[in-house]
């Protein structure tokens, strides 16, 4: 009657991976025969809107990395207290089977009766058997007093089996002795 649940581990999926971070690349310089016609003044205008464009890339990346770890901090926390109020579920679960137990070995009168019910009612049976079942304990002379409905007699098959000759190609019946049915 014990549980021992244990819960999923945190999964954060690709958020849990930090986002990574972009990286500058330099631009080619301007050959040499650029370098005369203004290649030089244009190439240091695309340098210096690309280092813009960097540093805004740095900024909108460390936003979104700082938002990022706000959220696996927000869902650590939350599944810690997930975990927490799991944990105080089982324990009390636990305690009060760990009572229930110490009731019965006590030979309590209704913790034993709940026992032995608990127990009858989990035996498999088929379902045309009724699992009503009426018990009654006595701690003197520690005696368990179980009342269990049986199906009716009709339930149980009146032959016993089949035999098959070949020979007429008939079936035969072999009818259960009435000791049986009974």
């Amino acid at each position: 009657m014990r549980q021992w649940r244990p819960l999923a581990a945190l999964d954060l999926g690709g958020r849990a991976v930090p986002i990574p971070r972009p990286e500058w690349t330099d631009l080619p310089e301007p050959g040499a025969l650029a370098g005369l016609f203004g290649g030089r003044a244009r190439h240091a205008m695309r340098v210096a809107q690309a280092r813009q464009d960097y540093e805004h890339a740095l900024d909108s990346h460390e936003k979104q990395e700082r938002l990022r770890q706000r959220w696996v901090d927000q869902e650590h926390a939350r599944h810690a207290e997930v975990v927490r109020a799991h944990c105080e579920e089982l324990n009390r679960h636990n305690a009060a089977v760990t009572a229930f137990a110490e009731r019965v070995s006590q030979r309590d009168r209704e913790s034993v009766q709940e026992y032995v019910e608990m127990v009858l009612d989990r035996t498999q049976l088929p379902c045309s058997v009724p699992h009503q079942v009426e018990v009654a304990y006595n701690p003197l002379g520690e005696q368990a007093d179980v009342r269990f409905e049986l199906p009716p007699v009709d339930v149980v098959p009146t032959v016993a089996s089949y035999n098959y000759v070949v020979s007429s190609a008939t079936t035969k019946e072999k009818p259960r002795p009435a000791g049986q049915i009974a």
